[in-house]
């Protein structure tokens, strides 16, 4: 997106052959396609008309029409692709979609960035954004409080900019975001102590660039889902939300948590109303709040006397004509046109219902990476 000269004098420019432009800077480094394009100053007086809208993807191989989407609400500007590391790959492969003037990866190696005139420019001039995977606690350091963090706000609350992020990258877009700092909480040894050492510290509030519904729902996000057994420690994170000792919110307050498995995409227009693609399931859950028989204490198994409600959506491909029946949510209502199930947690495990919706949706195969 952008110009052809960098504000921040500690930035240099260079250009790798006729198709990439270059830029690397203090903590960051910016690679944007076509040359061509990326060297033009964008038109100040051009009027944006970008649909809003946010993209929870939840990880593994990227969802074709979660992009096609937010290409499709970007009208014919600039995609921005946003990482902690990695490279430029994601370049080639949103461009080819088509519909974009350029496509661009920043890559904030560090704190710096967030403040850089040349980072903040970027943003600014975006008509699309993307959160690459990666390691969430390192987007939390390196954008929250910084001006790179309220300049993301601006693109979704005043640009009307879609937003969107797989595995790390949709872990930061809930209202309570869990970093996984000190390490990857795995559901049985979270439900056994809800105060483990992968969880204690790891819950941290929004950045402010989070869409409107998740944050008035409160809402906790999770990716990987099924293929990792995650409905585990996602209970855990809302029962830690909620915990009147932990003093986040209310205790009479219902929580959510969103789980997105692996290639697949939850779309959320402005209106609130979601549409779930790609391969696998997202699961819409609510935590009941006001519970007199919870136990969520240090070292001891967490117990829920409300039942866990959830409601599960399949994908389906964006782009299939027979795909007429998509499954929707309705985040207004906390609703949708999926599977509504329940079940309980006891002494540290989930009893009284399938944590998936289905006895017959369980099979060894899906458990194969929950390690990982």
């Amino acid at each position: 997106s952008s110009s052809s000269s960098s504000s921040s004098s500690s930035s240099s420019i260079e250009s790798l052959g006729d198709s990439e432009y270059v830029v690397s800077g203090t903590g960051f480094e910016y690679y944007c396609i076509p040359f061509h394009e990326c060297k033009k100053a964008q038109d100040p007086k051009r009027k944006r008309n970008t649909k809003g809208g946010t993209v929870l993807m939840g990880g593994g191989s990227d969802v074709d029409a979660a992009f096609k989407w937010q290409l499709s609400r970007a009208d014919g500007g600039d995609f921005l692709v946003l990482r902690e590391s990695g490279t430029d790959a994601y370049n080639e492969y949103i461009y080819a979609f088509g519909g974009a003037r350029t496509v661009s990866t920043l890559i904030l190696n560090s704190r710096d960035a967030g403040d850089d005139p040349s980072v903040l420019r970027y943003v600014q001039e975006a008509e699309a954004i993307f959160f690459a995977g990666g390691d969430q606690s390192k987007y939390v350091d390196r954008i929250a409080g910084t001006a790179l963090e309220a300049e993301l706000e601006a693109s979704r609350m005043v640009r009307n900019v879609s937003i969107g992020g797989t595995s790390a990258g949709c872990a930061i877009q809930g209202d309570y975001i869990y970093t996984g700092q000190y390490g990857s909480a795995v559901s049985s040894e979270a439900l056994g102590n809800p105060y483990g050492e992968f969880i204690n510290g790891s819950l941290v509030p929004r950045m402010t660039f989070v869409d409107d519904q998740l944050r008035r729902q409160i809402v906790v996000t999770d990716t990987h889902f099924k293929v990792r057994d995650r409905m585990g420690r996602l209970v855990v994170f809302l029962a830690r939300v909620q915990n009147k000792y932990d003093g986040y919110i209310p205790y009479d307050t219902d929580v959510r948590g969103i789980g997105v498995d692996q290639e697949t995409a939850l779309l959320i227009g402005n209106d609130g109303v979601a549409t779930v693609v790609g391969d696998g399931t997202a699961y819409m859950c609510t935590l009941k709040g006001s519970d007199d028989e919870r136990v969520c204490s240090t070292l001891e198994p967490l117990t829920i006397g409300n039942a866990v409600t959830c409601e599960r959506l399949a994908g389906r491909s964006f782009d299939d004509p027979e795909a007429k029946d998509l499954d929707t949510f309705d985040l207004n209502v906390w609703k949708g046109s999926g599977l509504t199930y329940t079940f309980k947690v006891e002494d540290g495990e989930i009893r009284d219902g399938n944590p998936y919706g289905k006895d017959d949706l369980l099979k060894e195969s899906d458990f194969m990476e929950k390690n990982v």
